[in-house]
């Protein structure tokens, strides 16, 4: 019982935890292994909410179908286009949490990464500037890393730059994350979606909300475990 309710409540990564508490630890300054532990943190809530996201927008799905079957129209709003949307406050809610963890968790990495290059850069734009700045171990590597993973999170987590924002920039700071079921003759999409029309916002090749955030928590995971490696 004490197991089971641990492995829940208390996850424990062997691969990055192990990286962390153990080789990281005993290999950087005291004062900067907090950036690194931080970051490990930051990383398991961002798994936690991935999935939270996920439960949310079954449940939402279920709830709009129920709407659909007994007509309940009110419940919708009308577009001008003559289709429909529901709004599911508490996913659209958990996708914005989902945003801002990714963005901390970066922001994180980027301190102890640039830490090691005797640098406390607070974001991977100027952790590129630090890498591009330096001639530390394997900064060529992490370049190839925060490049790959910028394919992924660019306009969603980070700005891409060229006058766009990302989505966590536009809802964090001026607007709420506008996510909805789109219901077109009685039938709904498969998944909420996200509206990336906005003209700040470059347009998303698949806005389903499940695939975005699927997407972050995948890429963000992926550089984290893959760089960190590196800098050992």
């Amino acid at each position: 019982m004490v197991t089971s309710l641990e492995d829940q409540l208390e996850p424990y990564w062997e691969e990055l935890d192990g990286l962390v508490l153990e080789k990281i630890r005993s290999a950087v300054r005291a004062a900067h292994f907090k950036h690194f532990d931080a970051c490990r943190l930051k990383l398991k809530a961002l798994w936690y909410i991935n999935s939270r996201v996920e439960d949310l927008d079954l449940k939402y799905g279920r709830l709009v179908d129920s709407f659909l079957n007994q007509e309940t129209l009110d419940r919708f709003a009308k577009n001008n286009d003559g289709s429909w949307s529901y709004f599911p406050f508490f996913e659209a809610l958990e996708f914005e949490n989902l945003l801002n963890q990714s963005k901390a968790c970066l922001d994180c990495f980027s301190k102890a990464v640039g830490s090691t290059f005797g640098e406390l850069p607070n974001n991977v734009s100027k952790l590129e500037h630090v890498l591009r700045s330096n001639n530390g171990k394997n900064r060529i590597n992490l370049l190839q890393k925060i490049a790959e993973a910028r394919n992924h999170l660019d306009g969603i987590v980070l700005n891409p730059g060229n006058g766009k924002k990302s989505i966590r920039d536009l809802v964090s700071h001026r607007e709420h994350a506008s996510i909805h079921f789109r219901i077109i003759q009685s039938q709904r999409s498969r998944n909420a979606l996200v509206k990336s029309d906005h003209p700040e916002l470059t347009r998303l090749p698949d806005c389903r909300v499940t695939e975005i955030s699927e997407r972050v928590w995948y890429h963000t995971k992926k550089l984290v475990e893959e760089s960190l490696p590196l800098l050992l």
